[in-house]
């Protein structure tokens, strides 16, 4: 199986999934609604096409991306209300729109180097987050990417040029 296609899995009860290196794509929307506890996407898939992958896993805690990912799609563990825990390759250049919307335990994101552009609502209403460190390298920060995070109170900017703010 190289290809896991769009709503695969939409809205199954499967608690776990164990994804073959090999695997390349997984597509739209492919594991929304389910119950899955936690994902480790091989380093052979590098192609996350669409948006939601993981969406609304309610009971999703931990997610372990690809190194050599360079997006990470909008909407992708949007409402996975009990995520603690995700790594953010160096390889990621775009942190698309509403991609960990609503991951309200995560507590630390580690933004990496090369990271140059964070959409809007990329980190909305993560409520638990205390403390952000933005790269040197990110260009763009989205209207209302980290509103609502109630519990941040440090934020820090390593660029000596800081980010363009969008609306």
């Amino acid at each position: 199986m190289k290809t896991i296609g769009n709503g695969s899995f939409f809205s199954c009860k499967i608690t776990k999934v164990n994804l073959p290196e090999g695997l390349r794509e997984i597509g739209d929307a492919a594991f929304y609604a389910c119950r899955l506890k936690e994902i480790h996407i091989p380093n052979s898939c590098l192609d996350l096409t669409g948006s939601s992958h993981v969406q609304l896993n309610l009971g999703l805690e931990k997610i372990h991306l690809p190194e050599g990912i360079t997006i990470i799609p909008s909407w992708f563990a949007c409402y996975c209300t009990d995520l603690k825990e995700v790594n953010i390759p160096s390889t990621v250049k775009v942190i698309k729109s509403s991609a960990f919307e609503y991951c309200k335990p995560l507590r630390s994101i580690n933004l990496p180097e090369g990271l140059e552009r964070i959409e809007k609502d990329a980190f909305n209403y993560v409520s638990s987050l205390e403390e952000v460190v933005f790269p040197s390298t990110l260009k763009t920060l989205g209207g209302e990417a980290f509103a609502y995070c109630r519990n941040l109170k440090r934020v820090y900017c390593t660029a000596t040029i800081p980010p363009t703010c969008e609306d």
